[in-house]
């Protein structure tokens, strides 16, 4: 009894074998071709890096043949499709990558970015959560959700994930500059000067940043600081004729006639129908006389 017995076990864990045998070459054909479809994505991000940007679209529709169920595929296919400017199509490829691979934070956060540029701000905040939560200690994701809460209106837990956020990713500009319009939504506007002064140092051309630093100082009533922020916005576009004109007004308003008739005069230059700008000319020299 025994010998049958131990015949029959046997003969059981050699099946099992055999099926298990069975399923990994199963599974050969399937991961031949994910590693033939990766090859192509990679061979289609090169020909994108060199500007061939139909050649690369062609890697990328033979890699999704290939394989229609890579998730880097996919992906891939959706930046093309932003490229393009065809956002709708790039976040229904990205929500297919992210059912493809649902523990991935990379897809869960693609699909999340690609929502808030739509302006789909709840379904937005649902992704990149979920990125959030698969990867904890990613500060720029972080800094995202805390956009997209500040968005929706949600200024205290924007604050908070914004400030953790920062803590997350120091030397990343829109961290930094996320927490500073946390901060000020918040009311908290000394702690939202220093964020922002941090992101500034960090990326000193970001003109969103310069802007809200100006707008700041005039409701802190530094007119000084306004016209060293509202200067640096106009070399960062000096064809840009209502920065002129604006710069133009702060001058004004420190008591630096002369320099806002330039100021003026240039933005004319620019748009001789800003009205505004003639209006602020007239003022600016007669101040000055």
């Amino acid at each position: 009894m025994r010998r049958i017995a131990l015949s029959l076990l046997l003969a059981l864990s050699a099946l099992g074998a055999l099926a298990a045998c069975g399923a990994a070459l199963a599974q050969l054909p399937r991961q031949a071709a994910l590693a033939r479809s990766d090859k192509l994505i990679e061979q289609a991000q090169k020909l994108g890096q060199e500007g061939q940007v139909e050649a690369a679209r062609a890697k990328v529709d033979e890699a999704l043949r290939v394989a229609p169920d890579n998730p880097r595929a996919r992906r891939e296919l959706a930046m093309h499709m932003i490229a393009w400017q065809r956002p709708e199509e790039a976040v229904a490829e990205l929500r297919r990558a992210a059912a493809l691979e649902p523990r991935d934070p990379g897809a869960t956060k693609e699909l999340g970015e690609a929502l808030a540029q739509l302006g789909r701000t709840v379904e937005a905040i649902v992704w990149l959560s979920k990125s959030a939560e698969l990867d904890p200690m990613n500060g720029i994701t972080l800094a995202e959700l805390a956009a997209q809460k500040l968005q929706a209106g949600d200024v205290a837990e924007a604050k908070t994930v914004a400030e953790k956020a920062a803590i997350l990713a120091p030397r990343v500009p829109f961290a930094q500059a996320c927490l500073g319009r946390a901060r000020e939504a918040a009311g908290d506007l000394p702690g939202a000067e220093e964020a922002l002064k941090r992101a500034l140092q960090l990326n000193p051309d970001d003109l969103s940043t310069i802007l809200t630093l100006a707008e700041m100082a005039n409701r802190l009533g530094r007119r000084g600081e306004v016209v060293e922020y509202l200067t640096r916005a106009v070399r960062i576009t000096p064809d840009h004729a209502p920065g002129w004109a604006t710069l133009g007004q702060a001058l004004l308003a420190a008591s630096r006639p002369a320099e806002a008739a330039s100021a003026f005069a240039r933005s004319l230059a620019l748009d001789p129908s800003n009205a505004a700008a003639r209006e602020g000319l007239a003022r600016a020299r007669a101040q000055a006389r």
